[in-house]
């Protein structure tokens, strides 16, 4: 079954992360991170006006104030460095971990300076402004701040917050109230983050489906045209191309000598080699350049496979997440038995060894369900289901593929 093991190739490993996959769960992540940044970085340059209008109400001293002034442009620095950092997904994650502390700073001054019962009202607008992140760590960094800050407030200056009546029990209701609210909160937001991670984890498997199924033609491709045609003539065409568009907008053709170090690669020379005959070409710049080798199974030509098949064709991320949830087995309008049946003909069929698909045995098939991404594919009503009756299921598998009648 020499064929089959080639088809292996592509789907193997389908329960395991592909190697772009955590580059694209970054890359998801990153583009809304970024419109989250922005969104709290207006928020908090529209609070300028409000909070100048305050001090200057109150008649705070004008150094006090000028301290205030220090806060928030040492957030906006902060922030504007942060976006200058080459890693810029570490950068920006470290960015709303310093936001959030120096947005909660912002506020307790405020509060030391203000000290009256309506101005606690800031640490929640703090807790408000900070949960827009949606981020699990800051989440939680989020409502212990709020929890911390607002407990210490109100043991250290019991005098703000002090009405009419019993002392003590005023205490007791307003630490109630402290840690119902943050409960309240936190659990909201958390519920906010999981939706929010499995709908980036939808949209990865998407992206890995799509590497993968590309992958799947090739391979396939491969075996019945064992060579690519058009090879070799693909780096004349384009050596053709740009020479013609360097003469078009009248400079030289830089283009040239990246173009033949690209040929030798293909040809199979060294990196080595070639660093010693162009020494101005870094080894990195030759990783740059080799990822443009135009061969079976190279980037290029995935991308190049890609856009034939896509051209003209517009599809939005919620319709991505829509077909990602119909390729699941949690569909919410399927009843607990049309699952189980599905989960059943699954775990039968991940026994068998295919040509798209090598068969795996009971304790790889429970690894895969439990330990990967897939247990987020599975209702978790039916996996619970399955870890409780594994010998049931085993039982099916055997009556349909081993001629074995159960008892």
């Amino acid at each position: 079954m020499k064929g089959g093991d080639s088809l292996h190739k592509s789907y193997r490993n389908i329960n395991q992360p592909h190697p772009v996959i955590i580059k694209e769960q970054e890359a998801i992540e990153l583009d809304y991170l970024k419109k989250k940044l922005y969104v709290v970085n207006g928020i908090m340059l529209l609070m300028v006006g409000p909070l100048v209008w305050l001090l200057y109400h109150l008649q705070v001293p004008t150094q006090t104030a000028w301290i205030f002034g220090l806060i928030y442009s040492l957030y906006f620095v902060i922030n504007l460095a942060f976006f200058a950092y080459e890693d810029y997904f570490n950068s920006l994650k470290l960015s709303i971990y310093t936001s959030a502390l120096i947005i909660y700073a912002l506020a307790i001054a405020l509060i030391l300076e203000i000290q009256t019962p309506s101005m606690f009202t800031i640490l929640f607008l703090a807790y408000a402004i900070v949960s827009i992140y949606q981020d699990r760590k800051v989440a939680l960094i989020n409502s212990l701040l709020l929890l911390s800050i607002g407990s210490l407030f109100i043991s250290f200056y019991p005098e703000t917050f002090r009405g009419s009546g019993d002392y003590v029990a005023q205490q007791v209701y307003l630490y109630a109230f402290l840690i119902i609210f943050v409960g309240l909160l936190t659990t909201a937001s958390s519920i906010l983050i999981k939706r929010k991670m499995f709908f980036y984890r939808q949209l990865a498997v998407i992206k890995e489906t799509e590497i993968r199924m590309i992958s799947l033609v090739f391979d396939l491709k491969k075996q019945a045209q064992p060579t690519m045609k058009n090879q070799d003539k693909y780096y004349a065409k384009v050596k053709d191309f740009t020479e013609e568009l360097s003469n078009k907008i009248k400079m030289d053709n830089i283009f040239q000598e990246k173009l033949e170090i690209i040929a030798r690669l293909h040809e199979g020379q060294s990196k080595a080699a070639l660093h010693k005959q162009y020494p101005n070409y870094s080894v990195e710049m030759l990783d740059e350049l080799e990822r443009l080798i135009f061969s079976d199974n190279s980037r290029l030509q995935s991308l190049a496979y890609k856009l034939s098949q896509a051209d003209d064709v517009t599809i939005s991320r919620k319709e991505l997440y829509a077909e990602s949830h119909l390729k699941t087995l949690k569909k919410t309008f399927d009843s607990n038995y049309t699952k189980i049946i599905a989960f059943s003909a699954l775990y039968t069929l991940l026994h068998l060894d295919t040509p798209v698909h090598q068969g795996l045995d009971s304790e790889s098939i429970k690894q895969k369900f439990v330990e990967t991404d897939f247990y987020h594919l599975i209702d978790t009503k039916i996996i619970d289901i399955y870890q409780n009756n594994t010998d049931v299921l085993n039982k099916i598998h055997d009556d349909a593929f081993k001629q074995k009648v159960s008892s």
